[in-house]
């Protein structure tokens, strides 16, 4: 049986902390491959200026190119409308018969999993690579479930990187350099298309 994980987000831009989160848990858990999987509508980011999904699966392919276990996944862009995970993963489940999925994120939005739709069939459906972010640790994510639901759940407490795309966003903004938060291809794009500008 392969194991495949799962790495959700806005990626906007794609940054070197998201490419350490998908190879520690690729690591750790054995995994054969990463999914990349651009949000098309994040729920979450309801009100916030999001860059344009196109813009941001360009960098996404830039940034993952000759990364041989890390794929793009553009599941939730085909689909279109709102981004919800636990229907990324069933279509996931459909189309990689047999496979067990991994769904990787960080401790911060492991915090509000339960504002999640359908996080409970979500923890009792698939397993979760939690990996620990700057400011909340592994206890304070544990604790926002049942007991019952965190067999399904491993914590990684590996080393990871405090990047933010926030942060490679500001900057930008600001004029001032992103490179060795971003691989050199994504900073190329972001500088030669004046994002976030």
């Amino acid at each position: 049986m392969s194991k495949i994980g799962v790495l959700g987000g806005t990626f906007d831009p794609l940054h070197y902390g998201h490419l350490r989160a998908a190879e520690v848990a690729r690591d750790a858990l054995s995994l054969d491959r990463v999914l990349f999987v651009p949000a098309a509508n994040p729920p979450h980011k309801q009100g916030v200026t999001v860059t344009d999904v196109g813009a941001r699966v360009d960098m996404l392919e830039l940034g993952l190119a000759g990364e041989a276990e890390f794929e793009l996944c553009r599941a939730e862009i085909e689909r279109g409308g709102p981004s919800y995970t636990i229907e990324t993963l069933d279509e996931l489940k459909r189309q990689e018969r047999g496979a067990e999925l991994w769904f990787i994120t960080g401790s911060d939005a492991f915090l509000e999993i339960r504002t999640w739709r359908d996080w409970e069939a979500l923890l009792t459906r698939y397993s979760f690579a939690v990996h620990e972010r700057p400011g909340v640790g592994i206890d304070a994510a544990a604790a926002v479930v049942p007991e019952s639901y965190r067999e399904r759940v491993v914590f990684l407490t590996r080393e990871m990187l405090n990047i933010s795309s926030t942060e490679i966003r500001r900057l930008a903004r600001a004029k001032r350099s992103i490179r060795f938060l971003v691989p050199q291809a994504v900073d190329d794009y972001v500088r030669r298309n004046h994002l976030y500008q």
